[in-house]
Order: structure tokens, then C-alpha cells, then sequence
């Protein structure tokens, strides 16, 4: 998929970044047979989900054992390709990689690999995807200074074990010691998510408990874009202000009469001449006219009924 004519799928992508984050453990077990041979099997057993929708989980812990090196070596031959700045289509592969919520357990990955001395060329190729990372994104960049402690040193041990890294050590290191560069973390659009969360749980459309868990699902989340997008994902899906849901017009500056007034999302989204994203609401008392193009911060969750009320005939 990465070699093709055009870019993978983000799910391909995504499950690299599962794959190298958490793949699991691998052991020698011996038969249940006493003339059974020894063999090579997971410790636990792996459980590879939809990647864009799995949880997120701490990665597995460093391994040494020869199959894991043999089952790990072509991800990181993969992830390495990607993050060549040669490569046709670079930017955009790679910032699929970025956009995955995967992409902080990947990156981990690659660090604790930089240290595998006694695997010379797995190490070198970690080492020059993470380079090849941070040369591309900023996300990268300061997802390996979050770690500089553990990634400094495998960094400085891996120049002398092998000199022939010294370019990519020197990218590195660099990173390491260049200040914080302005990254943002929190865009508008989150403050507007959290405010349409704790909106729709007064309301009784959400519960605390899924509230919570989908801000967590946006902490998985690195490059600050992806974040943006998977906010926007979750805003313009139900229960919020997917196509039919009925809204409430609040905080309208230019409009303050139509304050309080309610309506139904009448269509998909499209952008604002300054970028930004806007909603089209038919109003109830619209008295024929078009739908009007609405911010998702302009917009309220009525109080809505339970299916057990709707059933009793509650309102």
C-alpha cells in the first residue's frame, strides 16, 4: 500500500503505528507433550482491532528474543521508507502517521529500539525514522523531546556503537537541544468540544461516563491537526450535530435575537471564508427561508427524552 500509485489508506498507516506500539511480547513455550518442541508464541494474546477505533494502552515492554527481532524488523524497515524525505508523497504518508492516534506509542517504539546495540541495523533504521520524523513534523519533534530522557542516552550509546550513524545521531541530538517550538496544543475547537460535552450531559443526551471517555480518546491524539480533525469527527456525529439533530441558537453576537431560537442541522458542513466551520440550521419559525450557516459554538443540545420516556409517551 505504502509503494503504490497513491497514498494508503489512514488505516494502513494507523495499524503500523498499533503494530509497532504493541505487539506483543514474544516467548519460548515449551509443548504440552513432553516430544513436542520448544516454540516461539506471544505471551498474551494480541488482540488487533480496528487501530482507529482501539484503545490506547501502554506499549509492551523491550524484548530481546530473536523471532521479535525477526517480526519487528520489517515495521521499522517500513516506518523508515515513510519518513524518507525523498520519498514521492512523503508528506503525506507521513502525516498519516503523524495523524494516527497510535502515533506517541510508535514513537516510543522507535526510541527504545535506537538502543538495541546488538541489533545494529535495527537500530540505525529506528533511529533514522525518528530523524526522518522530526525533519517533516513538529509533533514528532516535540513528542521525542517529551522523552528525552530515555531517548538521549540510546541516542549517544548507538553513535558509539556505530559511527556510521553519526548524521542521523547529530539530527537527533539536535532536537533534543533546541528549545520547545510553539505547538498547539488545545485549538479553539477544543474548548467548543468541551463545552458541547458538558453541555449534552446536563442535558441528559450524554452520560459523565462517556463523556470522560471521549476526552480521552482526543489525549491519544500528538499533532495538533489530528486532534483538530477527530474533534470535528466527534462534533458532526451523533448524538451532537449530526444531519437531523434538532439545536438551540445560543451566543449569537450579530444575530442576539435569535438567541434561544431551536432548529434541525440541515446538511453536511462547509467552511466559512476565514476557514472556519459552519453548520446549516433550518430554523422552526424560518417561515420559508434557507437554512443559515452556524458555528458549532453557536450551537445547544435540547434536553431530549429517553427511549423509556418516548415509549410511555413522555415528551
Amino acid at each position: 500500500a505504502v509503494g503504490g500509485t497513491g497514498p494508503p489508506p489512514p488505516r494502513v498507516i494507523s495499524l503500523l503505528c498499533c503494530f509497532l506500539a504493541y505487539t506483543p511480547k514474544i516467548a519460548l513455550h515449551s509443548g504440552e507433550d513432553e516430544d513436542e518442541e520448544e516454540v516461539w508464541e506471544p505471551a498474551r494474546e494480541a488482540e488487533f482491532k480496528d487501530p482507529e477505533w482501539s484503545s490506547v494502552f501502554a506499549i509492551t515492554p523491550e524484548q530481546s528474543t530473536g523471532p521479535y527481532w525477526q517480526v519487528i524488523a520489517p515495521a521499522v524497515a517500513l516506518c523508515n521508507l515513510i519518513s524518507e524525505p525523498s520519498r514521492t508523497m512523503g508528506d503525506q504518508v507521513s502525516r498519516r502517521l503523524c495523524d494516527s492516534r497510535h502515533f506517541r506509542g510508535c514513537m516510543q517504539r522507535l526510541v527504545l529500539l535506537v538502543g538495541a546495540g546488538q541489533r545494529g541495523n535495527i537500530a540505525i533504521e529506528a533511529a533514522s525514522a525518528l530523524a526522518g520524523l522530526c525533519d517533516r513534523h513538529l509533533c514528532a519533534r516535540e513528542e521525542l523531546r517529551t522523552v528525552s530522557a530515555v531517548a538521549r542516552p540510546r541516542i549517544e550509546a548507538l553513535h558509539r556503537a556505530h559511527a556510521s550513524a553519526a548524521p542521523v545521531v547529530s539530527k537527533l541530538l539536535a532536537v533534543l537541544d533546541t528549545p520547545r517550538e510553539a505547538l498547539n496544543l488545545d485549538p479553539p475547537s477544543a474548548a467548543v468540544f468541551r463545552r458541547v460535552l458538558e453541555d449534552a450531559v446536563a442535558q441528559g443526551v450524554l452520560t459523565q461516563k462517556r463523556m470522560d471517555k471521549a476526552t480521552q480518546d482526543l489525549t491519544a491524539y500528538v499533532d495538533a491537526e489530528a486532534r483538530e480533525r477527530a474533534i470535528y469527527r466527534m462534533l458532526l456525529s451523533p448524538p451532537f450535530f449530526a444531519n437531523g439533530a434538532r439545536v438551540k441558537l445560543a451566543d449569537l453576537a450579530s444575530r442576539p435575537e435569535l438567541n434561544d431560537e431551536s432548529g434541525v442541522i440541515a446538511g453536511c458542513y462547509h467552511r466559512g471564508a476565514d476557514g472556519s466551520v459552519r453548520l446549516p440550521v433550518k430554523l422552526t419559525r424560518s417561515n420559508g427561508g434557507g437554512p443559515m450557516a452556524v458555528r458549532p459554538g453557536n450551537l445547544r443540545l435540547p434536553q431530549q427524552s429517553t427511549w423509556a420516556d418516548r415509549r410511555h409517551g413522555g415528551a
